[in-house]
């Protein structure tokens, strides 16, 4: 597993950094297969941004993301919006990804459909809480 970690500064320097990581993940056969955008900036508009950034060089890729309060890059405070990506370097390597409504369904219940979903992919070797 590899991680790329980019700083947000704006969509234009945002898009330029993705585009150089796009040719290099091109040319050198790499699949992104995970991107973490990890933000102190509330603002919907601006995570929309970054989201749309991602999603136009890496359409397949998928993307999570939540709110922090500090972000490091490379032993220091990064800028207010970090995005990882990461690779990993089996081809075979799967996941998926499902949400739960904690307000809308009691523990429980959530916990019966997690453990029926591992059930239903042998593939699976871990999960997290």
């Amino acid at each position: 597993m590899k991680q790329f970690q980019f700083e947000y500064d704006s969509a234009e320097s945002f898009t330029e950094k993705l585009a150089g990581f796009r040719n290099s993940c091109d040319s050198t056969g790499m699949k992104p297969k995970l991107f973490q955008v990890y933000s102190e900036v509330l603002d919907a508009g601006v995570i929309h941004e970054v989201c749309g950034v991602i999603e136009r060089f890496f359409p397949e890729t998928p993307y999570l993301g939540c709110s922090t309060s500090g972000n490091i890059i490379d032993c220091r405070l990064s800028r207010d919006i970090t995005v990882v990506c990461t690779v990993f370097e089996l081809s075979s390597t799967k996941m998926r990804f499902f949400q739960y409504d904690l307000s809308k369904e009691p523990v429980e219940q959530i916990t019966k459909a997690i453990v029926e979903e591992t059930g239903k992919n042998p593939w699976v070797n871990a999960h997290v809480r």
